[in-house]
């Protein structure tokens, strides 16, 4: 990374967290009007489910956004294959997992990208600064 352009990214970058990863869900939660989320639909190719388990379309994620540069938070609720823009980032949640009820530790995970604008850049290019589970 360039070093002029680090502090800004890092400055940038936001924190996700996991809050939790279930069914159903009203939609989004968060700050609404001019400069607030923004949710879209990505295509997702359809995968067999297991018996017994919430289909991938029917479960929820609620992820805890941190804008280290204005130090303010938010939740997003989204859906898997769901994307909501925020300022100059895109966080996108590709899949939400909880482990089997017989299992001794129980996890929440969400596959989580996270797309920030990149700065001066006159064609508008987003570039991935994270891309990864969180668990909770």
């Amino acid at each position: 990374m360039r070093r002029a352009t680090r502090p800004f990214v890092l400055a940038l970058a936001a924190m996700l967290t996991l809050s939790a990863c279930g069914k159903g869900g009203s939609g989004q939660r968060g700050a609404g009007g001019n400069g607030g989320p923004q949710t879209v639909d990505i295509p997702q190719t359809v995968t067999a489910e297991v018996p017994g388990t919430t289909p991938m379309g029917q479960r929820v994620a609620v992820l805890g956004f941190l804008n280290k540069r204005n130090g303010l938070s938010q939740d997003l609720t989204l859906k898997p294959g769901q994307a909501v823009r925020v300022g100059d980032a895109i966080v996108r949640l590709r899949a939400c997992e909880t482990t089997a009820s017989w299992e001794a530790q129980r996890l929440t995970g969400a596959f989580v990208q996270l797309d920030v604008k990149e700065p001066r850049d006159p064609q508008d290019r987003y570039r991935r600064v994270f891309s990864g589970w969180l668990y909770k």
